[in-house]
């Protein structure tokens, strides 16, 4: 979305994500840059957590106890930890 200054003010900075893997990488990477100078690497934990935070600010902003949603698995597994699909270990420990 084009940015509207007032006249004779500068533009904001701009913040851009991509998602890169080098061939030698195991896991791929966001990168974030300022305007076109690169501000950080960030592993996919590091994304999540970071994409995560704005919205739990902005419901403390409003006043509200915002729920912290669970993250991301690294095995693939759901966050309920009742689901015998993904968590198998607690399909033993309720027969």
């Amino acid at each position: 979305m084009p940015s509207v200054c007032p006249e004779g003010t500068s533009p904001p900075p701009e913040l851009t994500l991509s998602l890169d893997r080098k061939n030698r990488e195991k896991e791929a990477r966001v990168t974030a840059n300022i305007s076109d100078d690169t501000f950080a690497y960030l592993t996919l934990d590091e994304a999540e957590q970071v994409a995560y935070d704005p919205l739990y600010l902005v419901g403390r902003g409003r006043g509200q106890e915002p729920h912290r949603p669970q993250l991301f698995d690294s095995q693939g597994r759901c966050v309920t930890r009742e689901c015998v699909t993904c968590h198998a270990e607690n399909e033993g420990a309720q027969a």
